[in-house]
């Protein structure tokens, strides 16, 4: 099972955040990857979106909202043009 902090609605961090024991798993687009996240950190960015302080463009659209884009962890699934071997890339 996966493990996930997640914001129930907008407020101040910590006090928005909950620890969700059995999270459902994400599931990977064609060109994403799937990461197993070892390590993840709330940026002051994610503070601030949580707080309401940013622009509605970057708020979550739903909740509850895994915030965290800050993360270390190793990837378990990718397509070739994830992996860099399709067209297109920057």
């Amino acid at each position: 099972p996966m493990r996930a902090v997640q914001a129930q609605g907008f407020g101040r961090p910590p006090a928005v955040l909950r620890l969700v024991e059995e999270a459902p798993r994400p599931r990977r687009a064609p060109g994403q990857l799937l990461l197993r996240v070892m390590a993840c950190s709330l940026s002051p960015g994610d503070w601030r979106m949580l707080s309401g302080q940013c622009d509605k463009v970057k708020r979550p659209r739903s909740f509850p909202y895994t915030p965290g884009g800050d993360v270390s962890g190793t990837v378990v699934e990718c397509d070739e043009a994830a992996a860099g071997g399709g067209g297109g890339g920057g």
